[in-house]
């Protein structure tokens, strides 16, 4: 999908407009929440379809989880959630920052986490590693082009193909890193 340039916009806006225009247009507004969550639920749906079988061909016990969720502030941020299957409290979250941007990460709290190092894979590429932050132990925000997702038009890119092989690569690599990490 392309930017609408403003000669675009300006048509667009005349066209609402006008009298027989303007109810349409208006209805189509309203819609905006429930064409954002359907557009993320299908994103969800096949990455979780990749996730599964990914962690199936390396062998690693994880249970994956999509929570319900709504693009309200101040409600849980994890959008996807993978628990490792002997240790419940070690898990990996694809979260948003203000329904804007998504990035992946794992909470603070269990002393089992292994130590700064989880074989190397959270310290190369293209990875900003975070490991300031009071509520998120390890984190970090995707590429720029893979993370945004604040605007319908960076939300109709979520199924495109390349965003679903970037996070199921990220999510899979990162769970099997913690999975050798611990031994598991």
């Amino acid at each position: 999908m392309r930017e609408l340039t403003a000669e675009g916009k300006e048509f667009l806006v005349n066209y609402c407009m006008e009298p027989e225009n303007t109810r349409l247009a208006l209805e189509i507004g309203q819609i905006y929440p429930k064409l954002r969550e359907k557009i993320v639920s299908a994103f969800l749906k096949d990455l979780d379809e990749r996730v599964k079988k990914g962690l199936k061909e390396r062998g690693c016990q994880w249970q994956t989880c999509i929570p319900k969720t709504n693009p309200e502030e101040g409600e849980e941020p994890s959008i996807y959630v993978m628990t490792m299957k002997e240790r419940e409290k070690i898990q990996i979250h694809l979260a948003r920052y203000k329904w804007a941007a998504l990035f992946v990460g794992t909470r603070v709290g269990p002393e089992e986490w292994p130590k700064d190092d989880l074989a190397g894979f959270l310290k190369c590429g293209d990875r900003k590693l975070n490991t300031n932050n009071k509520s998120w132990h390890w984190w970090f925000n995707p590429i720029e082009k893979h993370r945004l997702i604040g605007s319908v038009e960076a939300l109709s890119t979520l199924n495109d193909g390349q965003k679903i092989e970037y996070f199921t690569a990220e999510l899979v690599g990162f769970a099997e890193a913690i999975s050798k990490e611990l031994g598991d």
